[in-house]
């Protein structure tokens, strides 16, 4: 069983309470992949990589919420400022960056409105 550690579950939970209540029903889900998912996150050179799934785009009011969302998470947490991941719709799984368009991503606390995360 891979244990997560304490600072990191307080900082996703409140992150997806959060999310939950700026999106309402625009939110899906969020879900964490590489070292965290896996175990193997290392304080000093690991990120923790996320991906928000979306039912609908967000609007301008949506995304300037969450854009204080991860500045408030960047600075009040231990490991906030190491969030990175993507703000995809639900019909964008699955599919390359160049089958899709761009969207928005966050890497090291800073939220870009649209792009490609990798």
């Amino acid at each position: 069983m891979n244990i997560i550690h304490k600072d990191i579950c307080d900082l996703i939970n409140e992150f997806r309470i959060e999310l939950e209540m700026i999106l309402n029903k625009k939110f899906f889900g969020l879900y964490l992949y590489n070292s965290v998912a896996m175990g193997n996150f290392e304080p000093e050179s690991s990120d923790i990589d996320f991906i928000v799934i979306l039912n609908d785009r967000l609007i301008d009011s949506e995304f300037d919420r969450i854009f204080t969302l991860h500045k408030h998470l960047g600075s009040n947490y231990t490991y906030g400022f190491k969030l990175d991941g993507m703000y995809l719709q639900q019909e964008m799984i699955g599919k390359l960056n160049n089958e899709i368009e761009p969207y928005p991503f966050v890497t090291d606390s800073n939220l870009s409105k649209e792009g490609y995360f990798d």
